[in-house]
């Protein structure tokens, strides 16, 4: 059965993505994180979830979404 989990929270990003996994059965290697904190990154990506960091305040780009894909695609 298909799940739509939308949760957004001003909380520890390691601990948010262990609620995901438990949320979703999804394991941290079939995750695609992107923010724009480098110690978010840092944190989440010692998990084993591939973490890309955005530049500027517009969000993930193009190309930063396309590089995720590829490395993702690439594990």
């Amino acid at each position: 059965a298909s799940q739509d989990l939308v949760q957004i929270l001003h909380e520890n990003k390691t601990q948010h993505h262990k609620h995901l996994k438990k949320a979703s059965g999804i394991g941290f290697e079939e995750m695609l994180f992107f923010d724009d904190q480098s110690g978010n990154i840092r944190s989440v990506r010692s998990l084993g979830v591939l973490s890309m960091l955005t530049e500027g305040d517009d969000g993930v780009s193009w190309p930063t979404f396309v590089e995720g894909l590829r490395q993702f695609n690439a594990r």
